[in-house]
């Protein structure tokens, strides 16, 4: 057998390098095209939806079981599952590092839009840790509950995730770096 020269996208183009860089530089320009910054419809819109996940998430720690709010049914009752509940707990902390690494160092302090190319395995490990944690606080809760421990941890979640969708914009944006 000879040696190959080229490949089939040479023998058929007649030059490699040009296709190739050509093919490559339409696959960048794709990915930095940005969307337009949302309407002022659309901003108030997520601020109302922000509003009453948060709004929910507090009703849901108010209510508790209809005789004590969540935080004393966490702390006194007895029929809470201890184990997971620390467990739940531990994860929530997990995934309060990876959020504060992702949103805050990479985001805000270094600059970087693209969390997938500078930390590729956070978001996954912070996904998995919520949901494991999430879990978790449902077993934990689920004898003082029953059937409203997966609804009322899941309102409390998105009150949680929502919440700082309330707070200005200019607070998480990338800081402006001087010439000094």
């Amino acid at each position: 057998m000879g040696k190959h020269k080229g490949s089939p996208l040479q023998a058929q183009n007649g030059s490699s390098s040009n296709s190739l860089q050509t093919l490559d530089k339409s696959k960048k320009e794709d990915r930095k095209t940005t969307k337009p910054p949302p309407s002022l419809k659309q901003r108030i819109w997520a601020k109302i939806e922000a509003s009453l996940w948060v709004i929910s998430a507090i009703v849901a720690a108010i209510y508790g079981d209809g005789h004590s709010n969540l935080p004393g049914l966490l702390l006194h009752d007895r029929r809470i599952r201890r184990t997971s509940l620390l467990i739940g707990i531990g994860l929530l902390v997990i995934n309060f590092v990876f959020n504060v690494y992702l949103r805050v160092w990479l985001q805000w302090l270094k600059g970087k839009e693209d969390w997938w190319k500078a930390a590729p395995i956070a978001t996954p490990l912070a996904t998995i840790s919520g949901l494991c944690a999430g879990v978790a606080l449902t077993v934990a809760l689920w004898p003082a509950l029953r059937y409203t421990a997966p609804l009322s941890v899941a309102v409390i979640f998105m009150g949680v995730i929502m919440a700082p969708h309330l707070l200005p914009s200019t607070i998480f944006s990338t800081p402006r770096k001087t010439g000094r």
